[in-house]
């Protein structure tokens, strides 16, 4: 069966800053409830391009939350 995904956490992979912040969050979600996906990835993109034009974004987070 397959998982179902309702909290993901994504966040650019490429920034310091926010590795630290997933880090953080890693050790605060004892529960497993989130996870996580860098914006650079696959669905990252798929993601974005559904939420905005598909232009190269700046930005940082975005929490998605079904």
């Amino acid at each position: 069966m397959k998982e179902e995904i309702d909290k993901v956490v994504y966040f650019d992979g490429i920034c310091g800053l926010c590795d630290w912040f997933v880090n953080l969050l890693v050790k605060i979600d004892t529960n497993n409830n989130l996870k996580f996906s860098s914006l650079q990835g696959k669905s990252g993109q798929i993601l974005l391009c559904r939420s905005a034009p598909c232009t190269d974004s700046k930005r940082s987070w975005f929490i998605f939350h079904q």
